[in-house]
């Protein structure tokens, strides 16, 4: 394995979350956080235990990479800084990657799909929802050479992953519950991170498959799609923002 990148992922968007550590594309070491340790910063402990265990430095990294959401934004925020400190004496590239988008590639392999939609809990009285998919099944997110691929996140026209942070340029259909039919295509895989929760909305969808569970994205998951297609990833990304900021006084 001597000279290959190693590369650590951490995914906090949903639930307790998780992480993992590659030699190259071969993982290492993993592990899941603690039903205690969602928003406490124990986490980040259990992280550098990890890569004691496996003999490997936090100086000896190449690669940071977590997952973008849309989901917990303290989960997502607080992996973000603790990677930007480990980032910090060597330059070592921060990246991330929709976790929506890891959550319908793992889902099209399990289940076979050809066209995913993945919904969540938007708040504001909305949903998000994100469709990916084969080009000619009318998704959003059409990329030729391949029946299934979720490929770089949506820009601007004529702008690339260098030109922007693309983390909050994501292309999720907001709607009200009554609205979301119109914007899963039929014949769609539909999974959530939130099903539990939004289980009466979901059920109610006509000419769907829906995956009757949470359906959340893990540190593999995030790994999986970075090494299918790392021109997707963004360096030194942001939380993805739903709706703009709301100002108080």
């Amino acid at each position: 394995m001597e000279g290959m990148e190693k590369l650590l992922v951490v995914e906090r968007a949903y639930g307790n979350g998780s992480w993992a550590l590659y030699d190259g594309r071969d993982r290492i070491a993993s592990g899941r956080f603690g039903a205690g340790l969602p928003r406490a910063p124990e986490w980040f402990a259990d992280v550098a235990a990890g890569l004691s265990a496996a003999g490997v430095a936090p100086q000896s990294l190449d690669i940071l990479l977590t997952g973008t959401g849309p989901g917990s934004f303290s989960g997502i925020r607080s992996v973000l800084a603790a990677l930007q400190g480990l980032s910090l004496p060597r330059g070592i590239p921060v990246l991330g990657l929709p976790s929506a988008a890891a959550i319908a590639r793992a889902a099209a392999r399990k289940h076979g799909a050809d066209v995913v939609a993945v919904i969540g809990d938007a708040r504001r009285g909305t949903l998000w929802c994100a469709v990916y998919g084969a080009p000619e099944a009318g998704s959003q997110f059409p990329v030729p050479g391949s029946r299934f691929q979720v490929p770089s996140p949506g820009l601007p026209a004529g702008a690339t992953v260098s030109d922007t942070n693309s983390s909050t340029l994501q292309p999720f259909n907001l709607s009200t519950p009554s609205e979301l039919p119109a914007a899963v295509p039929k014949g769609a895989l539909v999974v959530s991170p939130e099903y539990t929760h939004l289980a009466p909305v979901l059920s109610a969808l006509e000419g769907v498959k829906v995956v009757a569970e949470d359906v959340v994205s893990s540190a593999e998951d995030i790994a999986d799609f970075y090494f299918s297609n790392p021109a997707a990833a963004v360096r030194d990304p942001l939380p993805i923002y739903l709706h703009p900021a709301v100002v108080t006084r």
